[in-house]
């Protein structure tokens, strides 16, 4: 058993579509990079966390863009193990 959540496709195709280029191969977004997407742009939006992100990637050695994508996929983690609870 591994202690990563599933990671589903975020726009699950059945194979039967006729509708669809997705294959087994190309299942495209996951839930994981679905959630991802939209806690960065709540991110970005909100002016509180981007007025003190200059001061914490200087801080830190990392640009703003890797803070917010490291930020964006925390939540998505926690929001896909949260799925698993009660």
């Amino acid at each position: 058993m591994t202690d990563k959540p599933e990671n589903p496709p975020a726009f699950p195709q059945n194979e039967f579509s006729a509708h669809t280029a997705f294959t087994h191969d190309n299942l495209g977004m996951t839930l994981r990079d679905y959630f991802a997407s939209h806690a960065l742009a709540g991110m970005a939006a909100n002016e509180a966390i981007s007025g003190a992100t200059e001061e914490i990637c200087k801080r830190s050695g990392i640009t703003p863009a890797q803070m917010f994508a490291i930020g964006s996929y925390e939540y998505a983690d926690a929001m896909l193990a949260q799925r698993t609870k009660p």
